[in-house]
């Protein structure tokens, strides 16, 4: 019998993700979005559908471990829904 172990996800790297926001969103997006009383994203399952789909629009084909990382920065940055880490990958 064989086993196998699945090596556990790396964690978001909330930095990775702000250095990506900043090269790539900021053309659209600038941090008064992200605080006004009326915003649209109200959970960290909308805020990830959200990063995909600029993502997406934009053709940047990044690796989900990029969409992470922008969510993590976003998260912790302005939308504190609790879920960023920000531990190195590995």
């Amino acid at each position: 019998m064989v086993i196998t172990a699945s090596a556990p996800a790396p964690a978001a790297s909330i930095e990775h993700g702000k250095l990506l926001y900043e090269q790539h969103c900021t053309r659209c997006h600038d941090s008064r979005m992200f605080t006004c009383p009326n915003r649209q994203i109200g959970s960290l399952e909308a805020l990830k559908n959200q990063v995909k789909r600029c993502e997406t629009n934009e053709s940047l084909l990044w690796p989900q471990p990029d969409v992470d990382d922008v969510v993590a920065y976003l998260d912790a940055a302005f939308y504190k829904f609790g879920a960023a880490t920000d531990a190195p990958r590995k």
